[in-house]
């Protein structure tokens, strides 16, 4: 019995062996065996070699570009503004009047001040006249030696000849130069905020036409649309201007103030740049505008400058500086 016994345990240990052995041997190698290393880090630069990046840095390029933002959009439109109307550069005033001996006529007349005594003669010399110190006198021309010709009014009959430094005639036309070039560079910055303020305007209408179907037909609005009937009947129809921005009727208005013997500006055949024509308003009174750029000459030199013509039923009527909304003389 007892061998019985053990004869059927050394069976089931048998058949327990074989039916077991497998899975006992997998899990003793994993005991015994040590993890693989990790494989090294490629070196990109060889990767790229290969071909396997070749294309990531390009690609991480292209995706660092941003869209132009809102900032960078604003920027481009002040480089655009500065190129078109720059900055004045100013020389100092000793070299525009030639260390003051060479003092241009359009400087005259001008009201000074005497710093000293003044002796004034009839042109016959038989008369004379003597003016005290601070007396205000009007300084009629320059002579080539440095003195000024002066006459109690512009009308006066008597004339004397001082030296220009017994007057205050270079701090008069320092302080005159000083305000010629403050008002020269507010037209600028004016000049720059209305053409700033014209490309946000047509830059907000392209986003509005964008925005809507394709259907959908839109009409122009802004100073160059068409205006209303109500102003078309105050300022008359749109005047001619020709494919070179040019208008007829403004050049037909500059060679009649030639003529007429007004100031030279703007100057006739010497236009620098001619804008779109349009309809505006001016102290609240519509008219159709063009500005006109050109070089104007001063006391102090040949500068730029852009000049407003306002037209109604075909002729201009004003003449009025584009920056500062001055009236032209």
């Amino acid at each position: 019995m007892k061998r019985l016994i053990w004869l059927l345990i050394l069976i089931a240990a048998g058949y327990g062996v074989w039916r077991f052995y497998p899975e006992l041997e997998r899990h003793a190698r994993n005991l015994t065996q040590q993890p693989p290393a990790a494989p090294a880090p490629a070196d990109p630069t060889d990767l790229i070699a290969n071909g396997v990046l070749g294309d990531a840095r390009p690609r991480q390029a292209a995706r660092a570009a941003s869209p132009i933002t809102a900032g960078d959009a604003a920027s481009l439109t002040e480089k655009e503004l500065a190129a078109r109307y720059p900055k004045m550069q100013f020389e100092p005033i000793e070299s525009l009047v030639g260390n003051w001996k060479k003092i241009p006529p359009s400087a005259f007349p001008r009201p000074i001040t005497l710093k000293s005594p003044a002796t004034l003669t009839l042109n016959n010399g038989v008369g004379t006249s003597t003016l005290e110190a601070g007396r205000k006198v009007v300084a009629l021309a320059a002579t080539p030696e440095g003195n000024l010709i002066i006459a109690p009014s512009q009308d006066a009959v008597m004339r004397g000849t001082v030296a220009m430094k017994s007057t205050d005639f270079q701090s008069v036309m320092v302080a005159v130069y000083e305000d010629f070039k403050k008002r020269k560079n507010a037209e600028v910055e004016k000049l720059r905020a209305s053409a700033r303020l014209e490309i946000e305007q047509k830059s907000t209408s392209s986003t509005s036409a964008t925005s809507t179907t394709s259907s959908t037909s839109t009409t122009p609005t802004g100073s160059e649309s068409t205006p209303p009937a109500a102003i078309l009947a105050l300022i008359g129809p749109r005047p001619q201007q020709r494919d070179d921005l040019t208008v007829p009727a403004v050049e037909k208005s500059i060679a009649t103030r030639q003529q007429s013997g007004k100031l030279s500006e703007p100057p006739a055949g010497a236009a620098l740049g001619w804008s779109p024509l349009r309809w505006t308003e001016i102290e609240g009174e519509p008219y159709w505008a063009v500005n006109v750029r050109y070089t104007a000459r001063t006391i102090f030199g040949q500068f730029p400058t852009e000049a407003m013509a306002l037209i109604r039923h075909g002729m201009v009527e004003k003449w009025i500086y584009a920056g500062t909304g001055e009236p032209l003389p």
